[in-house]
């Protein structure tokens, strides 16, 4: 999974926020507020990434052990439910290659 070129992390007010530049910018509508673990998630999608790649950066991170990092467990997380579904969002818009 990669996300397109066309974004870019940077500080606001002191929080972490992706924004899309360029033509990416009308089809986002704004800026994705990240989180810590958000951040690192972007990041890694921006190299392009793997699920089991973002479990295993979530587990190192977080020293958390693997079935909670699983996506399958993630996504089923109330909290999780927002995020899924602005990545979705993403996807169908063109935003998130899965390759």
């Amino acid at each position: 999974m990669k996300i397109v070129d066309g974004f870019a992390v940077r500080e606001v007010a002191g929080k972490s926020v992706a924004i899309a530049v360029g033509g990416k910018a009308a089809s986002l509508g704004g800026m994705i507020a990240l989180n810590e673990t958000g951040k690192l998630l972007f990041s890694l999608l921006q190299e392009g990434t793997t699920e089991e790649k973002m479990a295993n950066a979530l587990c190192e991170a977080y020293e958390i052990d693997r079935a909670t990092a699983e996506v399958e467990t993630f996504i089923d997380k109330d909290y999780a439910k927002p995020y899924y579904a602005k990545l979705n969002e993403m996807y169908k818009k063109g935003l998130i290659n899965k390759d």
